[in-house]
């Protein structure tokens, strides 16, 4: 996650620097001036704190609001109504009925806020990074390995080949 200061996220926010620096000091994200720096934790308490804020004006607590209001969840209704024609047989009179489908469907509000989702998954991708890579070092291991067995092996039969032709050629100068 990457951090800007004080001064960057006030102009993003288009707010007063003096009424962020406030606002992060009773948050409790410790800050100086305008060139601090702050990271996207100091972000999400910020917003948790002003969430909270702007709910006290409520009589409500918290886990009575979200209870009454669903708990995050959004219930979406649909509607389809379509005419079948039932074709009457041997000379019955054609039907047509008409069809009524009712869909309902609720989506509930994930507990992950997005930014922690978003440093999951880049977790979960430098993880991913890390094993292929350790994979393709341990292949590359692997074929150095293989290749250093081949060329020792390779040496060994020739080794083996040049101590035969000079046996021969001892035997041969004997046999002369």
């Amino acid at each position: 996650m990457s951090t800007v200061t004080v001064q960057e996220f006030a102009d993003e926010l288009k707010r007063p620097v003096d009424e962020i620096l406030k606002q992060l000091r009773e948050a409790g994200v410790s800050v100086d001036n305008a060139a601090s720096q702050l990271t996207g934790a100091d972000k999400v308490a910020l917003l948790g704190y002003l969430r909270q804020k702007s709910k006290m004006g409520t009589a409500k607590p918290k886990a009575a609001a979200a209870q009454s209001s669903g708990g995050g969840r959004i219930s979406l209704k649909r509607k389809e109504t379509t005419e079948l024609k039932l074709g009457g047989g041997r000379g019955a009179p054609s039907k047509t009925v008409n069809v009524e489908v009712r869909k309902r469907r609720t989506i509930a509000k994930s507990a992950v806020l997005p930014e922690q989702a978003i440093d999951e998954a880049e977790a979960k991708a430098a993880a991913q990074a890390q094993a292929k890579a350790a994979a393709e070092e341990a292949e590359r291991e692997a074929a150095a390995a293989a290749e250093k067995a081949r060329l020792e092996k390779e040496a060994e039969v020739k080794r083996q080949q040049e101590e035969d032709a000079r046996r021969q050629a001892i035997e041969e100068e004997q046999r002369k």
